[in-house]
C-alpha cells in the first residue's frame, strides 16, 4: 500500500489508536524480540540488499520498523489481519464492480510471510489468499492473474492450481 495512503497516514498520525494498526507488519508484532537475527534477514528473499523495514515516524514522536519490501513509498500489509482480509475484499470488489474482468495480483509471492522462513511464495499460506481473493470475486465472475517474477517453476505451481500466470 502507498504511503501517502489514508490508512498509512491514519497509523502514523494514531498509531494503536488507529483502526488500520494491524493493517501493517510491525517489526515489534512479527519477529521474536521485536527484531530478526541477521540469519533471519539473509533468509528473506528480497530484492534489495537489507533488511525489509521503513522506519515509520509517528505523531507521538516515536519511530518503529514497519515491513516494507520493495521501498519506504510501499508498505507491505500484513494480509493474515482482519483489518486487511477486509481491505483486500473491498478493493477487489470495488475493480470488479467497476467491470473488471481480470485483477492482476502484483508481486504476489510476497504477500505471505512468516518469521524463520524466505517469507516468499509460503505455502499454503499463499494458496489460502490465493482462495480468498478467488471466493471474494466469483459472484462478479472475475479472474485473478497472479504476478510472479521468478524461476518458471514457480509460475507452474500456479497454473496446475487452475490460475493463470504472469511473469514480467
Amino acid at each position: 500500500i502507498s504511503a501517502q495512503s489514508p490508512y498509512y497516514k491514519d497509523f502514523l498520525a494514531k498509531k494503536d489508536a488507529s483502526e488500520y494498526h494491524d493493517l501493517f507488519i510491525r517489526y515489534k508484532d512479527f519477529w521474536e524480540g521485536g527484531e530478526p537475527t541477521d540469519a533471519q534477514v539473509d533468509a528473506i528473499y528480497k530484492r534489495k540488499p537489507r533488511a525489509p523495514y521503513v522506519d515509520a515516524q509517528f505523531a507521538d514522536g516515536t519511530t518503529e520498523k514497519v515491513w516494507c519490501t520493495f521501498d519506504e513509498e510501499q508498505i507491505d500489509i500484513n494480509v493474515e489481519s482482519d483489518t486487511a482480509k477486509r481491505f483486500i475484499a473491498n478493493n477487489l470488489q470495488t475493480l470488479a464492480k467497476h467491470g473488471a474482468s481480470i485483477i492482476r495480483l502484483d508481486a504476489f509471492a510476497y504477500a505471505t510471510k512468516k518469521a524463520g522462513t524466505s517469507c516468499f511464495f509460503l505455502e499454503p499460506e499463499v494458496w489460502n489468499l490465493l482462495q480468498q481473493c478467488t471466493e471474494v470475486l466469483e459472484p462478479y465472475h472475475v479472474e485473478i492473474l497472479p504476478e510472479i517474477h521468478e524461476h518458471y517453476t514457480m509460475p507452474m505451481k500456479i497454473a496446475e492450481q487452475g490460475y493463470y500466470v504472469y511473469d514480467f
